[in-house]
């Protein structure tokens, strides 16, 4: 799975320079970091407390939760798009995102992010937290798969979102063949409702790849739409609640860092081998 990696460090952002939410909290010495603009403006690290929030309204999107996606925005959130388009307010933001995931599949690969208090020239302190992130996003529709590399400087007060930017830094189109995926079950001593697969292909969304057994025999399949080149994944029960462990060195997976999953080159349409939960092989 991927991690989210929070990295402090020296960022100086230009949007920020105009930064003028109101303030409550004072600070007599802190040790700032960056600029923002000429007179003294700077930054602070935070705590990151405020990510959770939006990892969370990043992974809404791969369900299409879009009531649950308003829960984190506040009611006058501003969003300017990569485009040059403005949307300002929930109801316009609300009805932007039905129409964007009406006839499309959209998730969203967290990378980075970094949270961020704003500190004035007299040292006082924004109550609000700027989150500088970056991420992959992939827009599939039909076989076509649109992906960019963006980053977004988000701005969070209360808990929700009330503005945010988004820079998009490279773009591609691929077009994705359909992958057939197949676990048996039949070794797996405990319980489970439901099974799915995950990956880098599905920005690793627990929720959004089932897997069904019509037969009764145990053996579990279903197909995505996936890119071209290496894909890695993991078979799933109960949305994530349990995922497969392997060690590292196993002839089916690849390990990078701490995480070591199953690992295939796409080139074509295929229907993958059946494969036991936690084996390379099947299951004897």
């Amino acid at each position: 799975m991927k991690k989210i990696k929070l990295l402090l460090g020296i960022l100086s952002i230009g949007i920020l320079s105009s930064c003028e939410a109101p303030v409550k909290e004072e600070m007599s010495s802190m040790d700032k970091i960056g600029f923002a603009g000429l007179d003294g403006g700077a930054f602070i690290a935070d705590h990151g407390e405020s990510m959770d929030n939006w990892i969370k309204f990043c992974d809404l999107h791969s369900s299409k939760s879009i009531e649950a996606m308003m829960e984190l925005c506040g009611d006058s959130i501003t969003v300017d798009l990569k485009d040059g388009e403005q949307i300002k307010g929930k109801e316009a933001f609300r009805e932007g995102l039905t129409n964007w995931m009406k006839d499309a599949d959209v998730s969203i690969d967290q990378q980075w992010g970094v949270p961020l208090k704003f500190v004035n020239a007299v040292d006082t302190v924004d109550d609000g937290v700027w989150l500088v992130t970056g991420h992959e996003l992939k827009v599939k529709s039909g076989n076509s798969i649109h992906i960019e590399d963006n980053h977004v400087n988000v701005y969070m007060k209360d808990g929700v979102i009330q503005y945010m930017k988004v820079y998009t830094h490279k773009t591609s189109d691929v077009e994705g063949v359909e992958v057939t995926f197949s676990v048996d079950m039949s070794n797996y001593e405990g319980d489970f409702a439901s099974v799915g697969v995950f990956g880098s292909f599905n920005s690793w969304c627990g929720s959004c790849n089932s897997l069904s057994d019509d037969d009764g025999d145990m053996v579990y399949e279903g197909t995505a739409i996936v890119p071209t080149g290496t894909m890695e994944y993991k078979f799933i029960l109960d949305n994530q609640n349990i995922e497969e462990s392997f060690e590292a060195g196993l002839e089916c997976t690849n390990t990078t860092d701490v995480y070591t999953n199953r690992s295939v080159n796409i080139d074509s349409a295929v229907v993958l081998s059946t494969v036991c939960f936690n084996s390379c092989s099947t299951c004897e």
